[in-house]
């Protein structure tokens, strides 16, 4: 179920233009027809239009919550608290937020964690190179991670400065700490 969100009355709805996720696909598809024809030197017309086209489009911004904004607008949300993360496309897969804007990187990481969950835990998350992720944290740090591979090859991870590197055969399991030491 999606979260509501109410532009300006009681009435809750789940409908609106301009949704950061969209704007982000959007931006994605231009980017990739603008790079792809200029790789085959091809479509000067089309490119000049997708060009105009991402100069129209809304940027990310940065809500009065300190998050990424999940909507065109600030809306107040009729279910705070609710999170999903589909305005992070832009941070995963489709690199638009990053370390190179150090504001929307942040926004991004408080969107992920934020101060109100201090405990709890995830799973089933998917990870690149066919990890599946569980992990859980306590007072906003990290207690365990764990960690199963579909498939062989190295992984690195990181957290709090450290990294382990993970040569993972097919069906493995490992769990690491808050310190990236095997526990199991």
């Amino acid at each position: 179920m999606d979260n509501y969100f109410l532009p300006g009355t009681e009435i809750s709805v789940t409908l609106t233009y301009g949704a950061t996720m969209d704007i982000q696909i959007a931006a994605e598809v231009l980017e990739n027809t603008v790079e792809a024809a200029g790789l085959l030197g091809r479509d000067r017309e089309l490119v000049a239009r997708c060009l105009a086209a991402l100069e129209k489009l809304p940027p990310i911004r940065i809500g009065e919550n300190g998050t990424i904004m999940e909507w065109i607008e600030d809306y107040r949300e009729s279910e705070p608290g609710h999170r999903h993360i589909s305005h992070l496309l832009g941070l995963y897969p489709l690199h638009q937020i990053g370390p190179v804007d150090p504001d929307l990187f942040e926004a991004a990481a408080e969107t992920i964690l934020p101060d109100e969950w201090s405990r709890g835990s995830v799973r089933g998350l998917r990870a690149h190179g066919g990890i599946t992720v569980a992990a859980s944290w306590e007072k906003g740090e990290l207690d365990k991670a764990g960690f199963d591979s579909d498939r062989a090859g190295t992984t690195i991870i990181r957290y709090g400065g450290r990294s382990f590197e993970w040569d993972a055969e097919p069906g493995q399991r490992i769990t690491l700490n808050n310190r990236l030491e095997i526990i199991e």
